[in-house]
């Protein structure tokens, strides 16, 4: 009796008959090769993102996001750190009048976008 073997056609990339039988070359095995090539891409794509904000303003962020920045007197650095992050769409500044003496954590909320970097960070152990 001959052996039956079921191979979905989907799955063959190359099949081969010749006189010392059936060879399939499956795709599967380049499918899955694949996958795991592209999530290797992915995490270093999303380490490198992650990395390219600096310590400072990463902690900014982080403590707006905990509510654990406290009122503070304006500097020209934090100022510009403040103004970097709005304008990357990390956080949002609801007075732009705050930036003048005081910055209180109620003038300033992070978006989503914020929490979703923040989030990055936290999963790839990026302090």
């Amino acid at each position: 009796m001959l052996p039956i073997i079921v191979i979905r056609v989907f799955d063959i990339s190359v099949l081969n008959l010749s006189k010392d039988g059936v060879q399939a070359e499956m795709l599967r095995n380049e499918a899955e090769m694949l996958q795991t090539e592209i999530a290797e891409v992915i995490s270093k794509v999303d380490r490198l993102f992650a990395s390219t904000m600096s310590v400072d303003v990463f902690k900014i962020l982080s403590d707006l996001d905990g509510k654990t920045f406290e009122k503070t007197t304006r500097s020209k650095k934090l100022e510009q750190q403040l103004l970097y992050l709005e304008n990357i769409g990390y956080i949002e500044i609801k007075d732009m009048d705050i930036l003048k003496e005081f910055i209180e954590l109620n003038d300033i909320d992070v978006t989503q976008e914020g929490k979703d970097f923040l989030e990055l960070r936290k999963r790839l152990r990026i302090k």
